[in-house]
């Protein structure tokens, strides 16, 4: 089919420079800001844990995440080495 149709196949982007350590947060912490002092001092005084319920406090959904983004086979689409937590190429 790729002969027949060579169009079809995907084109790979690079992600933006800005972009790529929100990816990687999120991949291995379900989280897509980080965690500074300020904000852990904030929830506190908001009456909340410290931590959000993400993966700072639940590791086996951050590993529930990866099994899923690894079946979507979206670390590929994007370049994204998922076991290394870092991308096969750059810009």
């Amino acid at each position: 089919m790729q002969e027949k149709y060579p169009w079809r196949r995907t084109i790979k982007r690079p992600i933006p420079t800005l972009v790529k350590p929100q990816i990687v947060r999120d991949f291995s912490l379900g989280l897509v800001y980080p965690m500074k002092k300020g904000v852990e001092e904030a929830r506190e005084g908001a009456r909340l844990s410290r931590l959000p319920p993400t993966g700072h406090t639940h590791e086996e959904i951050v590993l529930d995440r990866q099994k899923l983004i690894k079946k979507m086979r979206l670390d590929k689409k994007i370049g994204f080495d998922l076991d290394k937590m870092d991308y096969k190429y750059d810009e």
